[in-house]
């Protein structure tokens, strides 16, 4: 089985049956509109709750793939799992990069 894992603010939420690279898209295109938009997600252990996660310009916010082994409930995040993960640049990383 197949999720993704989204750190929004220091919380982890999941969304289960995507992708990383559906929901950078998604995220992508939201953004591309230039308004703030929200993402439903699930929060919490066992029966997670539904929330929405508000989407805008400047919120950090990491994306990644996370595979559970169906046999076993392992959880194998895998190399290459935060490839493409979004990351919003704060000034000092700015001014690190000059």
């Amino acid at each position: 089985m197949k999720r993704v894992e989204i750190d929004y603010l220091g919380k982890s939420y999941t969304l289960p049956n995507t992708t990383a690279a559906h929901v950078r898209t998604e995220i992508e295109n939201g953004l591309s509109k230039n308004k703030p938009f929200w993402l439903r997600a699930n929060f919490g252990e066992g029966k997670p709750q539904p929330v929405d996660l508000l989407i805008t310009p400047g919120i950090g916010i990491t994306v990644a793939d996370i595979n559970v082994d169906e046999t076993t409930g392992d959880i194998n995040a895998g190399p290459g799992t935060l490839d493409g993960a979004s990351h919003t640049l704060s000034e000092q990383d700015h001014e690190d990069s000059q």
